[in-house]
């Protein structure tokens, strides 16, 4: 059927996908070891706790850093394994990967917590105003007022007994 043929591609481009990144890791280790096995040896599986005398990362630190054509790939491809920049930049440019590594400026602490939250702490005042756990004098003084403006008939207006309406 049609539907089992378009999930059998999507199966074999998903596994074809993951295959290649897993055959790119280990061409990257394995030319790496290969051109220069004299100063590699690879650990059997009962020497995994000398894995990391057994290999020497040093000599892989010089040869990324040749200027030969094999050395250059080679480090391009381990930059984009590793997530690193895979081009060689000039300072300028680095500022910018530097920049667009870290974390954004309006997300760090000191920023976002720069100034005190008035408005949550004055919604969370009114709330307890209203069951009677709060007193602010000022709304208590506001609200006065416009309680005496209405009883001298200087309140604003009803919707619909405005100027116009009285016309």
């Amino acid at each position: 059927s049609k539907l089992s043929k378009k999930v059998r591609a999507m199966f074999y481009s998903s596994c074809q996908t993951v295959v290649g990144t897993i055959v790119t890791r280990c061409l990257f280790w394995s030319a790496v070891l290969s051109q220069h096995a004299s100063s590699y040896t690879i650990p059997s599986c009962k020497s995994t706790r000398n894995f990391k005398n057994s290999i020497k990362m040093s000599k892989y630190k010089e040869l990324v850093q040749l200027s030969t054509t094999y050395a250059r790939r080679m480090n391009h491809l381990s930059n984009r394994i590793f997530g690193e920049v895979t081009r060689p930049t000039n300072p300028q440019s680095m500022k910018v990967v530097k920049m667009f590594s870290e974390e954004p400026i309006q997300c760090r602490d000191y920023v976002a917590n720069w100034y005190p939250r008035h408005v949550e702490t004055h919604l969370l005042a009114m709330k307890l105003r209203e069951y009677g756990l709060f007193r602010d004098e000022h709304q208590d003084f506001k609200e006065e007022m416009k309680r005496l403006r209405a009883l001298r008939g200087k309140a604003p207006p009803k919707k619909g007994e405005g100027k116009r309406a009285k016309k």
